[in-house]
């Protein structure tokens, strides 16, 4: 099941952060407002995707997202618009979160996430 996730979500990977529909706009701007300023914070997106969360979660004042997600070619995506952006403060994690996140503790060397 993973591996079909996975699968499906590369395959939308490159066009997946421009359908930005009105229900994604509603949805980020209760995320954002969920949110509040978070200067400083060390932030977990659990299914990050292509970052999109992330970046809104930095654009308040986060200082490093680590993002776990199923799907290289969604991480992928979410790298360049950071390269673009000439920003290298997050980090990017491979795994299914459907599983105990244990499989991370040795990629994962900060201990906020402990």
């Amino acid at each position: 099941m993973a591996d079909v996730v996975g699968k499906e979500y590369d395959a939308q990977a490159a066009n997946y952060d421009i359908a930005l529909t009105p229900a994604i706009r509603l949805e980020s701007e209760l995320f954002i407002s969920a949110l509040g300023d978070a200067p400083g914070a060390e932030i977990l997106d659990l299914a990050g995707g292509s970052g999109i969360k992330a970046r809104l979660a930095m654009d308040v004042g986060a200082a490093v997202v680590d993002i776990v997600d199923i799907s290289p070619g969604m991480m992928r995506e979410g790298k360049k618009v950071e390269e673009a952006l000439n920003r290298n403060v997050m980090r990017w994690f491979e795994a299914d979160i459907s599983k105990p996140l244990d499989q991370l503790v040795p990629k994962i060397d900060s201990p906020s996430f402990e």
